[in-house]
């Protein structure tokens, strides 16, 4: 049932094949059982493969690259040689560092992946020289995901890179394959593309900024409309500026499609016989005014009820990092002394005093030194040192106020499954309307496109 709480690339491709083959895909998916699950392989080639293209690419983009490059034996001016003697070279020349984060990434460097990391280097090479011609310098800034409220959906590009030419950041797609496949990568492109432009914003993640690692997320939202497919072990690249047509109207047919797969018909079309809808078979034609989606929903009902996803979002991801376990241990262990000046409060009062007076400055103390570390404001970091609200509270409330807007839900799939559906809707919500900073800004402008 996750189709039917956000909208996907391949939901877009689909529709401008054709609208019923979203309809019957998800009715098809309705009404299947589950497929056992699959035995799992020994080793996932294609997940190697594309992990020593991601990995590669990350470090030849980054301030050492050209340190990996000369360790590869591939320096300015050199370039892998077919010498015999030079093969036994070749085998010790794997950069170390690569080595050890390929390794830890599940990446068995076996003779084949070994070889396989040599042609990503190689072709690296060449993709960095064109594209610092076309760019200039280029850096990778790292990871990140692009959100929109309205579909609702997020991408993850592989990489997010800044060129000090243009100023402006840029999305990167590594394709580790051994051939292009032209239409399906470049409609993803595109994709992203429109996503980024059509009124998204970018989490950035872990980053470089001036060659220094920061740790807390930042939303950008000037992005260059482009993405760079990289073909690492093929040395080629392509530039795409194409976005796939997003608009509200779209949206609304998409959502249309889906829904009405879920009640087991499909939007009527003027396609003939040879539409590929047909081999997915064939279902009665009606109209519905398609349903606000769901996390959208609740994301508004949060919203109105005062909430915002800002502090769960930094707080979920702290957890995850190693600098936010020791700042929630540390806050952890400053209420454990607390209470044990508490319970020592009976014995001696001026004592007490002075050991609590003492603790308040060190967690004073102990807050700006980790807002000066992590660029939050002191703010928020009290905020997020303080007892976590579960931003859920008062769900039943909120989902009473919203009933008109879940009304045509329920007529669609039917009451008691919406109601069962309660904790993944929460998820999806929490997924695409969180944000480091401005989530209620984000969750207004989308719901004033649907309304």
């Amino acid at each position: 049932m996750r189709g039917i709480f956000t909208v996907s690339r391949s939901e877009f491709y689909d529709y401008f094949r054709c609208p019923k083959i979203i309809s019957l895909k998800i009715h098809r998916d309705l009404i299947r059982p589950i497929p056992p699950p699959k035995p799992k392989p020994e080793r996932n080639i294609r997940y190697e493969i594309g992990t020593i293209g991601e990995e590669t690419t990350r470090q030849v983009f980054s301030e050492s690259g050209d340190e990996i490059l000369e360790e590869a034996g591939l320096g300015a001016d050199e370039e892998f040689e077919e010498e015999e003697e030079f093969e036994i070279r070749k085998e010790s020349s794997l950069p170390k560092i690569l080595e050890v984060n390929l390794s830890q990434k599940g990446v068995l460097l076996d003779s084949q992946m070994k070889s396989i990391l040599r042609d990503t280097l190689s072709g690296l090479k060449t993709i960095r020289k064109y594209l610092e011609d076309e760019y200039g310098e280029i850096r990778i800034l790292g990871r990140a995901e692009s959100k929109n409220g309205v579909l609702p959906g997020k991408i993850k590009p592989d990489f997010v890179g800044i060129s000090h030419d243009m100023k402006k950041p840029l999305l990167i797609e590594v394709k580790n394959s051994s051939r292009i496949n032209q239409k399906p990568d470049n409609f993803q492109a595109s994709f992203y593309n429109a996503v980024a432009k059509h009124k998204g914003v970018l989490v950035l993640q872990e980053r470089l900024e001036n060659e220094q690692n920061i740790i807390t997320p930042k939303i950008i939202e000037d992005v260059l409309p482009e993405t760079v497919l990289v073909y690492p072990r093929l040395g080629e690249y392509q530039k795409i500026t194409d976005t796939v047509q997003i608009s509200q109207e779209i949206i609304d047919e998409i959502w249309q499609a889906k829904q009405l797969g879920l009640m087991g018909k499909t939007p009527h079309t003027d396609c003939d016989s040879s539409c590929p809808h047909h081999r997915l078979g064939d279902l009665p034609e009606d109209n519905i005014e398609p349903a606000i989606p769901l996390p959208l929903i609740y994301a508004q009902g949060v919203r109105e009820q005062g909430k915002n996803f800002d502090l769960d979002y930094l707080r979920g991801y702290l957890y995850k990092k190693p600098i936010g376990v020791e700042f929630y241990n540390t806050i952890w262990d400053f209420q454990h002394k607390n209470f044990l000046i508490d319970e020592f409060n009976y014995r001696d009062p001026a004592k007490t005093k002075q050991k609590r007076e003492s603790l308040e400055y060190n967690k004073e103390k102990f807050l700006d030194l980790f807002s000066e570390k992590t660029g939050l404001s002191r703010k928020t970091i009290e905020n997020l040192s303080m007892r976590r609200e579960n931003i859920w509270k008062n769900n039943k409330k909120m989902i009473k106020e919203m009933e008109n807007e879940l009304h045509p839900w329920q007529k669609i799939i039917g009451k008691k499954k919406l109601t069962g559906l309660n904790q993944s809707i929460k998820g999806f919500t929490t997924k695409i309307y969180g944000l480091p900073d401005n989530s209620d800004v984000f969750i207004k402008r989308s719901w004033k496109e649907w309304e």
